[in-house]
């Protein structure tokens, strides 16, 4: 009701003649529209992440039962609902069986040379993002990609890195910089810990404005 509320004022005070009412009436259309296209988006992202692997797979073994006009999207739909029964799954293991199978799979990953470049950052980065209502002092302002420009990171490294310079030794703190409307995009940057400003915000809070820019 609030955001159909401000857009009936939006128009109701819109002063001019046709062609000022028809800007304001576009503009207005985007504010409804574009958080539903976004969500879309989103969710078009997961689905093929998730139903690429699989669905080839079930259309073969469901084509002879349903028909091969209707196993295309009998597979996409189990190749979701699979998905969605195991991430709940290996959370109910985690739950009944704890941490400790969990954290030997982890060593393993940690020890392999290639995976554990991969697995690391990813790891953390998923928690950043899954768990991190619970943290605090994880969003900052960054001084980006200039002095007088801000842009929003979250705090991936806790663990200082040192630069030598001319000026002397420098700290920098490692944080992920997302992209507009993906925030699950962008790059790894090295900030001086002087160019951050720490925000009172949840990961959750920070990703709702980098999806809707602001």
């Amino acid at each position: 009701m609030g955001r159909w509320t401000q857009v009936r004022d939006v128009i109701q005070a819109t002063p001019g003649g046709l062609k000022q009412r028809l800007r304001t009436w576009f503009f207005t259309g985007l504010v409804l529209v574009l958080p539903a296209v976004l969500t879309l988006y989103i969710l078009w992202l997961f689905v093929r992440l998730v139903v690429g692997p699989l669905a080839p797979l079930l259309t073969h073994y469901v084509s002879p039962i349903v028909g091969p006009a209707l196993a295309p999207v009998l597979a996409t739909v189990l190749s979701i609902l699979l998905t969605i029964l195991g991430v709940t799954a290996v959370g109910m293991m985690a739950a009944l069986f704890g941490r400790r199978l969990f954290l030997r799979l982890e060593g393993v990953f940690s020890r392999l040379p290639v995976v554990r470049a991969i697995y690391g950052p990813v790891r953390q980065l998923l928690d950043l993002f899954l768990r991190g209502e619970k943290r605090t002092q994880a969003v900052a302002l960054a001084r980006y990609p200039r002095a007088d420009t801000y842009a929003v990171v979250f705090l991936t490294d806790r663990r200082p890195w040192r630069l030598t310079g001319p000026t002397g030794e420098e700290e920098l703190v490692g944080a992920f910089l997302p992209t507009t409307p993906n925030p699950t995009s962008g790059f790894f940057v090295l900030i001086p810990r002087r160019d951050l400003i720490p925000l009172d915000l949840s990961v959750d809070e920070a990703i709702k404005i980098v999806v809707s820019g602001g």
